[in-house]
């Protein structure tokens, strides 16, 4: 595949600007030498959706030949993006360490690949497949969809994406590296369905980033 297409999706809260500045401030100096080979995607939201619905939105919306989304709350390393998009060879997946933080402490080795024989813990790591966070080629990720999860009802949007994309990875490149950083914290904002009653300067986006016609003005 020539000059693929890579598509970063970030669904984000108007609450969480910190922790979104965070993740912009790290991307955006990595996709400038890709030109338009890579690009972000925004959604930024105001609580009017549940976020299986803005995952589906921005799968349907993105136009990159791959495709992953990336938290609000998540970091990536400084080379993310070099260690990633001369992988985007045809390949279904991009598999990779993950660097695991828990209230600042560094947590047991966390592997996305497809080797994994499912998603499983154990004493030396956690152990998943096909994930959402996983580069992988769209026309892959809209087969599996977001459509039928719903966190209200108790089925997480991200373990059932997992159970859907799995028939349809075949192949992946592994970086051995950790690049992408996961740190999840006590703040639950997706489980509040109603919008804050703050008001929020809609951000302005880098060179490379676009937001998804959802966004809140």
């Amino acid at each position: 595949m020539s000059n693929p297409r890579w598509e970063i999706m970030i669904p984000t809260v108007v609450d969480r600007g910190e922790k979104f500045n965070r993740l912009v401030n790290s991307l955006a100096p990595q996709i400038k030498k890709y030109n338009n080979n890579i690009i972000i995607t925004v959604l930024w939201n105001n609580y009017e959706h549940e976020l299986s619905e803005l995952r589906q939105a921005m799968i349907e919306y993105a136009i990159g030949d791959y495709i992953n989304f990336i938290d609000d709350d998540d970091d990536v390393a400084e080379n993310y993006c070099d260690k990633i998009y001369p992988l985007l060879d045809g390949v279904d997946y991009i598999g990779f360490r993950v660097a695991f933080y828990q209230y600042g402490q560094k947590q047991k080795q966390v592997v996305h690949s497809l080797t994994s024989e499912g998603w499983f813990d154990n004493g030396e790591g956690y152990f998943r497949r096909g994930t959402l966070i996983n580069p992988t080629k769209r026309e892959l990720m809209l087969k599996a969809g977001f459509k039928n999860s719903d966190y209200r009802k108790g089925i997480p949007e991200d373990t059932t994406y997992a159970q859907n994309i799995d028939p349809y990875l075949k192949t992946e490149h592994f970086i051995e590296d950790e690049v992408h950083i996961y740190m999840p914290t006590d703040d639950h904002a997706w489980s509040r369905f109603e919008g804050v009653r703050d008001k929020f300067t809609r951000p302005t986006l880098p060179q490379y980033f676009r937001f998804h016609p959802w966004s809140t003005k």
